[in-house]
């Protein structure tokens, strides 16, 4: 879950809970729980945005809490297989 949020954090200015449940992983009920336990876990930090079409209800978004300690290891183990696998294409 934690890949996954990155990766989309680097393609999408931001993340709907919303979206994320009813059509990014809406055929993936496994992803669905996870997103779930990352949002009870702290995993994800939530926050609120103007919504423009109805602005009486703004839209819940997330992203990573980085400063989440899963989080950092995880990100950090991402980071060092990444450069393993640069260093491999050198080698």
């Amino acid at each position: 879950m934690i890949r996954t949020m990155s990766e989309m954090q680097d393609s999408n200015k931001y993340m709907s809970v919303k979206w994320l449940m009813e059509k990014r992983f809406a055929e993936a009920p496994k992803l669905q729980e996870a997103l779930q336990a990352a949002i009870d876990k702290k995993i994800l930090r939530m926050h609120f945005i103007d919504n423009p079409r109805k602005p009486e209800f703004p839209t819940l978004c997330c992203k990573l809490n980085e400063d989440n300690k899963i989080v950092m290891g995880t990100l950090e183990s991402i980071a060092r297989a990444g450069e393993l696998t640069e260093e491999s294409k050198k080698g």
